[in-house]
């Protein structure tokens, strides 16, 4: 399955924009119902300094990914790339050129909120500007989200240990977010299987501080807490201070105790066993976010092991705002206003989306292997075969069947199932990659696809058929155990004695008129040289031939308005909208869910021939119904 997707569960606008009167701002308003979502910044409305923000926050659901990936239609983290879509919503007021839009993670849980008027901002609830839900503030006003501006780091600090925020350039302004946010939604995955791990950080304690000096701890939370030595009592927000007053001598037992006492609840301080002047402290909450980072504003009498080995994200949706300096009045410019769909909205294919992309292209050569020539390098000497395991209707892993103990040989003939000297064949010897000679092949998984192996091997011999065995253990040996065994038609060599650019006939052999929205089609495509000329035994005597398309791709079209539902993916990574091919041709498969309902739809078809792209001008309609 290429591609799933996976809507908005809840989304709002939260603004700190000025009302009419250009007095009261609007920052109670929640926009939570609007079927529009709203990012800009305004400054110098009111007065030369004021400026306004509008910020995006949304969710997705973490756990339909998770069960997706549970049941294998999803693969394993390596082998899928998930993209963040918003849709860009045409309007009639200004729209910004040239800028970024930053998609964070969010550290605070929120509510919807159900209000609808973004112009006066009367609807007020939450979420809001200051307020994530009711009784609950952001811990930092406009969303809480990991934000190193915003941790008074200094240049003693390491980096976040991961992202925090994704970014995407719009040149027109008028673009749609296609945003690659795949660590983010890995993480979430990790943290609601129950898999995430505390980050650890740990201080070196070997002298007296000097009054001033300070050391920052974060939390996963997003807040901060500063210890500072001093000689003051005064007591600042978010700052415990440990006094040295006098002949005081802090010794990291001490600091642990205070420590301990003064933060509890987000980290835990311990005597590293072996070497008591050394603290190690380990968050309260699994994660990557937040306190990922130990500060200290200087290294004398100390050293510092930053935070890092966190893994996992509490899944509470992104906020999506203008990068850094077009949104912080640093340009001294407005950028206003940039709208998207929502997950309200009546446009169904425009709704915003997590859409998970799989290149799942199997090429498998059983139907097209070609004789090794010298005119073809090694690498394109090569052929691939692959075994299916479906085992009463559904695809499983071999059983027992560890990692690099499948192994596949060819031999000139066949007896049964067992393939030997003794038997009917002559175990012959073939190339691998590199160019190596071999009369046993290694086989691989196919990553994230359950079930699938694949061999691949050039082969020069003078046979025109080839019997592939799958096994493991030794050949007639007591231990030995055959998965399963083939045949495999050779062709004369990959290259043609002369110049010739080939065109296709291509047909879908087992489209539907209509399908509905929880069906999973396999489509068939049949290809054929368009020069193939049949004489009057041919058709009689023989099916028609199947001619392989190498590099093919697939497109889905709304007929109504041409909306490109599945473009073709031939720039893309990974190649989601690929043909695969076996024996039988090329075909794809099409998770029906992704399309609206009660409409008509086409495909089309592209290959590569070279470096260049040609499309077919076949077109196939089908429709979905409810």
């Amino acid at each position: 399955m290429s591609i799933k997707r996976f809507k908005a569960t809840k989304d709002n606008t939260i603004t700190d924009a000025f009302k009419a009167d250009l007095t009261g701002r609007g920052t109670s308003g929640s926009m939570g119902a609007s079927d529009i979502l709203e990012v800009f910044s305004i400054h110098a409305q009111a007065n030369e300094t004021s400026l306004e923000k509008s910020r995006i926050i949304i969710e997705f659901p973490v756990d339909g990914i998770s069960t997706k990936r549970a049941s294998a239609e999803i693969p394993k983290s390596g082998s899928v790339s998930f993209k963040l879509k918003m849709f860009n919503a045409e309007h009639s007021q200004t729209t910004p050129s040239q800028y970024w839009i930053s998609a964070h993670p969010m550290l605070q849980s929120w509510t919807e909120g159900s209000g609808m008027d973004m112009e006066a901002y009367l609807n007020e609830g939450v979420s809001n500007w200051y307020t994530a839900n009711t009784g609950d503030d952001w811990t930092t006003a406009g969303g809480t989200y990991p934000n190193p501006s915003l941790m008074h780091l200094d240049d003693d600090n390491a980096p976040m240990s991961f992202p925090s925020e994704y970014t995407q350039y719009f040149d027109s302004g008028t673009e749609s977010v296609d945003m690659d946010i795949t660590e983010f939604v890995e993480n979430w995955i990790v943290e609601h299987e129950g898999n995430a791990v505390a980050a650890t950080g740990s201080l070196l304690f070997s002298g007296n501080p000097s009054s001033g000096e300070t050391i920052t701890l974060y939390s996963t939370s997003g807040e901060y807490k500063m210890i500072q030595f001093s000689t003051s009592s005064l007591l600042e927000k978010n700052t415990l201070y440990v006094d040295i007053k006098g002949d005081f001598d802090l010794t990291a037992a001490e600091l642990n105790t205070r420590i301990n006492a003064l933060i509890p609840g987000l980290f835990t301080s311990a005597i590293d066993g072996s070497d008591p002047s050394k603290l190690l402290f380990t968050q309260s909450v699994a994660g990557i976010y937040g306190n990922t980072i130990l500060s200290a504003s200087t290294e004398v009498g100390k050293t510092l092991g930053h935070f890092a080995g966190g893994k996992g994200a509490k899944n509470n949706g992104l906020l999506i705002k203008l990068s850094g300096s077009f949104e912080d009045g640093t340009n001294s410019k407005s950028y206003y206003t940039k709208k998207f769909f929502s997950r309200t909205s009546q446009f169904y294919m425009k709704r915003p989306i997590i859409e998970a992309q799989i290149d799942d292209v199997n090429k498998d050569d059983r139907g097209n292997f070609y004789r090794e020539t010298v005119r073809a390098s090694d690498a394109d000497n090569l052929n691939t075969i692959y075994l299916y395991n479906r085992v009463r209707g559904e695809m499983k892993d071999l059983p027992g069947l560890s990692d690099g103990l499948l192994s596949v040989s060819v031999y000139s003939g066949s007896t049964g199932d067992i393939l030997d000297s003794t038997g009917g064949g002559q175990k012959q010897s073939v190339k691998v990659s590199g160019g190596s000679s071999a009369t046993t092949v290694s086989a691989g998984y196919i990553s994230g696809q359950p079930g699938v192996y694949s061999a691949s091997f050039a082969y020069a011999g003078n046979l025109d058929t080839l019997y592939d065995q799958w096994y493991t253990g030794t050949t007639a040996g007591s231990n030995l155990k055959i998965y399963s065994s083939g045949s495999i038609e050779v062709k004369p060599s990959v290259t043609d004695a002369e110049y010739a650019s080939p065109s296709f006939v291509v047909n879908i052999s087992n489209l539907k008129p209509s399908y509905s929205t929880n069906e999973r089609a396999m489509f068939r495509v049949y290809t054929r040289n368009k020069n193939w000329k049949p004489n009057v035994y041919t058709v009689a005597s023989q099916a028609a031939p199947v001619d392989i398309i190498n590099d093919g791709f697939y497109r889905v079209k709304r007929v109504a308005d041409n909306l490109d539902v599945i473009s073709y993916s031939t720039g893309s990574t990974p190649s989601y909208s690929g043909l695969s091919y076996d024996v039988n041709g090329s075909y794809f498969e099409l998770d029906m869910s992704i399309l609206e309902p009660n409409y008509l739809y086409e495909i089309s078809f592209l290959r590569k021939e070279g470096s260049e792209y040609i499309e077919q001008k076949e077109r196939f309609k089908f429709r979905i119904d409810s």
